[in-house]
């Protein structure tokens, strides 16, 4: 009897990882496609802005009208829209970090947008959360302990061929 139970216990943990890594696929997507959208939505935003059509109190009326036509939207207050239009102006140009704003969440993103203030930090942090996996509060933790300016003092100290 007890083998029945151990093999029962092993296919139902099988079945168990299937599901979680689909969860952990769906959430990737839906990441993908809601930093897809702020983007676009940055984009529009800074176009606005540029042409001196927009300015704070329309991207208020706008958040306002948002949340007015689409019951229970969250994640579109000023603020919110303001970091939206950050992100694509602080990454549109750079074809080297664009793509890597899609690979981590929202909320990192915001963090390394408001603490890094050189590129080679911002991309630093970038390449780092999505190589290490690492969570709002890890990435705080790395960018308070000055992870990213240890590490360039400690490759500086290396010789270049160690470095390659």
């Amino acid at each position: 009897m007890g083998s029945d139970v151990e093999a029962k216990e092993a296919a139902f943990t099988e079945v168990l990882k299937i599901i979680q890594i689909g969860q952990r696929k769906a959430h990737q997507v839906a990441n993908v496609a809601m930093l897809e959208t702020y983007w676009n939505i940055g984009g529009y935003l800074a176009e606005q802005v540029k042409s001196k059509k927009w300015g704070q109190s329309v991207v208020s009326e706008l958040s306002s009208w948002l949340q007015s036509k689409i019951s229970g939207i969250r994640g579109f207050s000023p603020q919110n829209l303001w970091r939206m239009k950050q992100l694509f102006e602080l990454y549109s140009e750079d074809p080297k970090l664009s793509p890597l704003v899609r690979e981590i969440g929202w909320t990192q993103n915001c963090i390394i947008m408001a603490q890094c203030k050189i590129a080679e930090e911002r991309e630093f942090y970038l390449k780092s959360a999505i190589k290490s996996g690492w969570s709002k509060a890890e990435l705080e933790k790395q960018i308070g302990s000055s992870t990213f300016e240890r590490t360039m003092i400690s490759d500086k100290k290396l010789s270049p061929a160690v470095r390659e």
